[in-house]
């Protein structure tokens, strides 16, 4: 369960993260739902989400 750390990341990184989720309880691979926002500049937002993406590599 990589994903785990994904909340602590968006944290650091000033990305509110709104829910970490499933819509299966028997899915394989095991798929996870992630909404978060911030109002930042749009190619840092998206280095930041990267970051946290790579934890589950």
């Amino acid at each position: 369960m990589k994903f785990i750390r994904l909340p602590g990341i968006c944290k650091k990184n000033g990305i509110m993260l709104s829910t970490l989720h499933n819509h299966w309880l028997m899915n394989n691979p095991n798929l996870v739902y992630a909404h978060y926002t911030s109002v930042e500049e749009t190619l840092s937002f998206a280095r930041k989400v990267a970051e946290g993406y790579k934890v589950l590599q």
